[in-house]
This record gives structure tokens, C-alpha cells and sequence, in this order.
């Protein structure tokens, strides 16, 4: 089995992805014994063009394997954050190697250190206001994809993942993904996910999207507090988020709701026609 040619390699000690859209591979679990091959199958890729990043998550534990394979194989891995809890509440180290010098640069490093700044100056707050009677807040259901998809699309020149398919979308509803949206005269106007990873116990706070007309209003403020109480409900206590690191307001509102800053991942994943840098942002809810 190699990652050329299955894209994903997901066994009881492996589970390696190839992100083709991103041009990247996420390495979350492996074997140390097959880590050095698996490692010369994406310089493999590289050589195809299909990859240029490659991230490993690493526990504490076996930080010391991946030092001595970085050593054997001259890899320069760069120490970019780390999640809190990730696996099953040990927390995850992200480690990643740049095969194209031009996507380790940071291009506006200065500008995004002032909005972490002012995301953790401003602090999380004590209760949430209100939501304004003209909008309703509620779970999304399977016949709401096609109007999801469409929000998805006027939010978002390009996207990760093809959330812009309402086929996807339903796929992942049913893979354990959990939508809450914000309606305006019955039109949906606000939207975000939590995608629950049951081998991990973990969550990610992903997907949000507010029209542009609508914004202002702190909707995802009330579609984040209802996530985590959904969250709660099924026992998934370690969240964390990836926040476009030059957004003001996701960085603002993912803080307001008491999530901590541990890293920023350089150039990692492409959204609205660029490779743009996403800030982690970690969280540990009280069961």
C-alpha cells in the first residue's frame, strides 16, 4: 500500500492523508519502522508535483523518533504549534517540512502578530448576549445542503474541502460532522461546523461562513456556543480551530469563547484562490 497511489492510508497504527487541493500530506499517526519510507513516497510526489508541505502530528512520547528520522533523511522540520488534547486528550505537535522554499514564507507576519495580539487582549467573554429576535438559530438538517453549499459558495472563492457539493456536505453529516445554522425570513445567512474525530475524542470548530450582508451581527458567536453545547451533550471535551490568520473577526470570535492561541501553520491550505496561513486556537471543555 503506498500514499501515490491510495491518497490515505488509514490502518490500526497508520493514518496518513494526501491532501491533494492543499498540495500536502498529514502524516497523524504512523509506524517509526515504515516512517522513513513513507517519508521518501512523498518526495516521490514532490517530484509529481503533488506536494509541497508535508506536517507530522506528534505526541510527546515520540518526538525523539521523528528528531532521529528528520536526522536520516535530512529532513528540516520546522516546529509550527501544537493541539492541545488532540489524541484522546495528549496533545499533538505539529511538525512540517517545506518542499518548495517559497511556501514556508510567512508573507504577512507582522499585520497577523497584531490581530493574535488583539484577538487575546480583548479575552474571552462571560456570557453571550442575546440573539436579535429576527434571526433563528437551529441544527442543520440534510435538506439543507443545497442552500448550505450555495452560502459556502458566495463566501468562498475556493475552500479546503468541497463545501461548496451538497453532496459533501451530506457526507459529512453523516461521517459525524455537526452543522449549526443562523436563518434570516427563513434563509440561511450563517454557518459552522464541528468535526468530531471519534478515534481522537477530538473536535475542530471548521466552516464558518456568514453572508456578507449579515455580518456584524455576532451570529457565529451564538453558532459556536450552540457547537459546544452539542459537543457537550456527546462528551467530545478537546476542540481546537484553525482561523484564517489574517481574519480579525474569526480570530476575534474563536478567542471570545475562551479558546487559547498555540501556533500558526505557515501557507496551509488553500481558501479564496490562495495558500493562506491558519492560526490554531485550542480549547478543553468541562464535561
Amino acid at each position: 500500500m503506498t500514499l501515490l497511489k491510495n491518497k490515505m492510508i488509514e490502518t490500526n497504527n497508520e493514518h496518513i492523508i494526501v491532501d491533494e487541493p492543499n498540495k500536502r500530506v498529514i502524516f497523524y499517526q504512523y509506524e517509526a519502522d515504515l516512517l522513513q519510507k513513507r517519508l521518501e513516497e512523498v518526495e516521490a510526489m514532490k517530484d509529481k508535483n503533488i506536494v509541497d508541505k508535508v506536517s507530522l502530528y506528534a505526541t510527546e512520547e515520540n518526538l525523539q523518533e521523528i528528531e532521529e528520522v528528520a536526522e536520516a533523511t535530512e529532513m528540516n522540520l520546522k516546529f509550527e504549534g501544537k493541539i492541545d488534547g488532540y489524541f484522546d486528550g495528549e496533545d499533538a505537535f505539529i511538525y512540517s517540512q517545506f518542499l518548495d522554499p517559497t511556501r514556508e514564507v510567512c508573507k504577512h507576519k507582522q499585520q497577523q502578530e497584531k490581530i493574535i495580539s488583539s484577538a487575546i487582549k480583548k479575552g474571552s467573554i462571560d456570557e453571550i448576549p442575546q440573539l436579535q429576535e429576527e434571526f433563528d438559530l437551529r441544527a442543520a438538517r440534510h435538506r439543507d445542503v443545497i442552500e448550505m453549499a450555495d452560502v459556502f459558495r458566495q463566501v468562498f472563492k475556493t475552500y479546503p474541502t468541497p463545501m461548496h457539493e451538497p453532496k459533501y456536505i451530506k457526507k459529512v453529516m453523516d461521517d459525524n460532522t455537526i452543522f449549526t445554522l443562523v436563518t434570516y425570513e427563513d434563509k440561511i445567512v450563517s454557518i459552522a461546523s464541528a468535526d468530531i474525530n471519534s478515534k481522537y475524542n477530538n473536535a475542530e470548530i471548521t466552516d464558518c461562513a456568514t453572508l456578507p450582508e449579515f455580518r456584524g451581527n455576532g451570529l457565529l458567536t451564538h453558532i459556536i456556543a450552540n457547537l459546544e453545547e452539542r459537543l457537550i451533550e456527546r462528551e467530545v471535551p478537546n476542540l481546537f480551530s484553525l482561523t484564517r490568520a489574517q481574519s480579525i473577526g474569526m480570530n476575534h470570535v474563536i478567542a471570545k469563547h475562551g479558546y487559547d492561541y498555540r501556533g500558526t501553520l505557515v501557507q496551509n491550505c488553500d481558501i479564496s484562490g490562495s495558500f493562506e496561513d491558519m492560526n490554531i486556537w485550542v480549547k478543553q471543555l468541562e464535561l
